[in-house]
């Protein structure tokens, strides 16, 4: 009986053996198609989460001169630039704006709404429990060039530059 079960243990060496090699392969294609599959999941997840973002800041608003959604593989950091033409004076557009975000839980710096040049690169913050993505805007009036897209405000309208992330 002992010699029986020294066979079947040395078949399962010899075999285990034999299989091995093949293992580390198929264990590491396992691995990475599994990294991959996570990666592209994840960032569905993310352009979803920043782009219901954007309808509850209104960023959504206008006409829309471009929308990009890009995202580094690791680690994961996505970001949403949107350039837009709103109708109104830049200190109404701007005023909705951040009354949407002190709405969506961010903390709105002090804002000079009667200065005669509308703000660039203003920073929206949220609380750290929140885990929202920072806002940076830029706000553009009647004359001037919205930054990078070399497109100039037309009268009426206010250019806005937004980053999310």
């Amino acid at each position: 009986m002992a010699d029986l079960e020294d066979v079947r243990r040395w078949g399962r060496i010899v075999l285990g053996a034999a299989l091995r090699p093949l293992l580390y392969p198929i264990g590491g294609l396992a691995f990475g198609i599994a990294m991959v599959a996570h990666v592209l999941i994840n960032r569905r997840r993310n352009r979803r989460r920043y782009r219901k973002l954007a309808r509850t800041l209104g960023i959504d608003q206008g006409r829309i001169l471009s929308w990009t959604y890009t995202q580094d593989a690791a680690p994961p950091r996505p970001k949403l630039q949107v350039a837009s033409l709103r109708a109104g004076r830049w200190q109404d557009v701007l005023g909705d704006l951040t009354e949407r975000a002190q709405r969506a839980r961010y903390r709105i710096p002090a804002l000079d709404l009667l200065a005669d040049r509308p703000p660039l690169g203003l920073s929206f913050r949220s609380a750290e429990q929140e885990r929202l993505p920072s806002i940076t805007v830029s706000v553009y009036s009647y004359g001037e060039t919205i930054q990078p897209h070399d497109v100039v405000v037309p009268e009426g309208k206010t250019g806005l530059h937004i980053s999310l992330g």
